[in-house]
């Protein structure tokens, strides 16, 4: 089980600004809704393009190769990522910090890649059909990679007994909060 620092309570209810807490996003949560998003996004857009274009052997096939190629090359860089050590040193989550409500976590967790690259399928998608699926892999492929993260940090919070959560921002932080 991992522990988690202790921190002065004061320090941990205002940002570095001085000002108040933002609402705090689950890490898990977030994770896990941004995975429905991408997947949703990509399937959909290769549901569409191939009733479009037909049975295309080149669009499901850049699809694939796409959504492989974005998921192992952006899980490699989240595994270097600082994330891992913030979690396990995280501060105590302040009893009066407020938890985002779920459609804030939705949107915090999809701008600005998925909805970047959503926008940018559709304004691919009526130019060039390979070139809108291949993007879709892409949104698929990210998919792939936050699902892994979500599960990963899903089964990592359960040992630790602890919910994991982030205040977004510049200089954001992350806290935890002992599961009962």
């Amino acid at each position: 089980m991992a522990e988690t620092a202790a921190a002065d309570p004061t320090d941990a209810r205002t940002e570095p600004s001085g000002g108040p807490l933002p609402p705090l996003f689950p890490l898990t949560a977030s994770q896990l809704i941004v995975t429905v998003l991408r997947a949703a996004i990509a399937i959909a857009t290769l549901a569409a393009l191939v009733i479009v274009f037909g049975h295309d052997r080149t669009l499901r096939f850049t699809f694939v190769a796409a959504a492989v190629l974005m998921a192992v090359a952006a899980l490699a860089r989240s595994r270097g990522s600082a994330y891992f050590r913030l979690r396990e040193e995280a501060p105590p989550w302040p009893s009066d910090a407020p938890r985002a409500s779920w459609w804030r976590v939705a949107l915090r967790a999809a701008y600005p890649s998925t909805l970047g690259l959503a926008a940018l399928i559709a304004i691919a998608a009526p130019i060039n059909a390979t070139l809108a699926v291949l993007l879709a892999g892409f949104e698929l492929g990210l998919a792939l990679m936050s699902l892994v993260l979500g599960i990963e940090n899903g089964y990592w919070e359960r040992r630790a007994r602890v919910t994991i959560a982030f205040a977004p921002g510049a200089g954001a932080r992350v806290f935890a909060r002992p599961r009962g």
